[in-house]
């Protein structure tokens, strides 16, 4: 009998351990995921706007040239 409830036991705490470590786990992958999509939002965010100044300047060239052939 003593045997079965420290079995119980031992199991008990056993699996709230690793329902503790898998939940970390998994709150640290989330955050992890979040932090990635972020950079990458930002990333492309700053691809756009580096290409709308690439276009920004090509356009002002342009112009330019047109002015001095005006």
């Amino acid at each position: 009998m003593r045997i079965r409830c420290l079995a119980a036991v031992v199991f008990g705490a056993a699996a709230a351990t690793w329902w503790h470590r898998r939940r970390s786990t998994r709150a640290l992958a989330r955050e992890r995921l979040d932090r990635v999509l972020e950079r990458a939002v930002h990333r492309r965010t700053r691809a756009d706007l580096d290409a709308a100044l690439v276009v920004a300047e090509a356009t002002d060239v342009i112009n330019r040239a047109q002015t001095r052939e005006e």
